[in-house]
């Protein structure tokens, strides 16, 4: 059992943060998850390395910042990240192709008027999503639908399960025209640990 002591500090929200949740969850490792408010950030801002979050502490002295750089580091400590190169090569591929779509959503976020953030969630159901899932969807059937890399789990796949997480429970996007990304989605939400950390994660926004 490891002994080394993590914490994540992020918004209490699912957003970037919510990857690395799920591989800590995933590998059985405990970390604190160290949720704040609007409101706290600017006496906690000029304390982190970049001032922005996620932050990943490690032992309480180490500061790892940037959401995709966090979750490298973690999936390489938890076998989330191939060791043969081509196939970390493509892991890498896939998580910064989902950044091309997930920048799309950030609007979303800061938009406060309803009915502004009404449109902006309508425009991204249908026109970045499609694209994106369609793109995805080829992509796991050429791997049979399992996963988007080599014949196990990888960070690629919990970075997709993520943003199709917040599109079924948040955006009530159907996967009917896109068998691939319906059974690879149902797979991997249906995994205990996973199941268990779903059911008991608290409900927020986004």
């Amino acid at each position: 059992m490891s002994t080394t002591k993590y914490s994540i500090l992020y918004w209490d929200a699912t957003g970037r943060a919510e990857t690395s949740r799920l591989m800590f969850n995933l590998a059985g490792v405990a970390f604190e998850d160290v949720r704040i408010k609007f409101e706290e950030w600017p006496a906690l801002k000029a304390k982190q390395p970049f001032l922005t979050m996620p932050v990943l502490t490690i032992d309480g002295t180490k500061k790892l910042c940037q959401s995709r750089a966090i979750e490298v580091y973690l999936a390489k400590e938890f076998g989330f990240y191939p060791t043969d190169r081509w196939e970390a090569a493509q892991v890498d591929q896939f998580i910064q192709a989902l950044d091309d779509y997930l920048i799309q959503f950030k609007p979303i976020y800061y938009e406060q008027d309803p009915v502004a953030k009404g449109k902006l969630i309508q425009h991204f159901i249908d026109v970045p999503a499609p694209e994106m899932l369609t793109i995805f969807n080829r992509f796991l059937e050429q791997n049979g639908a399992r996963h988007l890399v080599g014949d196990k789990l990888t960070l690629a796949d919990l970075a997709l399960f993520h943003c199709l997480d917040i599109f079924t429970n948040k955006l009530h996007v159907k996967y009917d025209n896109y068998p691939a990304i319906d059974k690879f989605y149902n797979a991997i939400n249906a995994l205990p640990k996973i199941r268990h950390y779903l059911d008991n994660r608290k409900v927020t926004e986004f």
